[in-house]
């Protein structure tokens, strides 16, 4: 199951929600296309582009992990998209705590 960038933040966003059966149902759902290695650009996606500070520093937590994951299943250009758009990232990046969740990637 492919999710859209904006399913993505929406699930995402619902894993900073404080009702249990909310988070619940968002991790269920993000099981199965956790386990493709295309989730790694689109977190990458979402580090560099949603609004929410919350989004974004959960998108780089959950990268971390994906990374380790995929890393050997990531083609050679995206795995140099990635290292230019976790670049660009940190350097954009105003808040400290999503900045350093970057970094943890790199």
């Amino acid at each position: 199951m492919a999710l859209s960038t904006g399913d993505l933040e929406r699930l995402l966003a619902c894993l900073l929600e404080n009702d249990s059966e909310t988070i619940r149902q968002a991790t269920l759902q993000l099981k199965e296309p956790f386990q493709n290695p295309a989730i790694v650009p689109a977190l990458a996606s979402l580090v560099l582009s949603s609004q929410s500070q919350g989004v974004r520093q959960q998108a780089s937590v959950l990268l971390r992990r994906r990374v380790q994951k995929h890393w050997e299943n990531l083609d050679r250009p995206t795995i140099e998209r990635l290292k230019l758009d976790l670049l660009r990232a940190l350097l954009q990046e105003q808040q400290h705590i999503v900045a350093h969740s970057v970094a943890q990637v790199i």
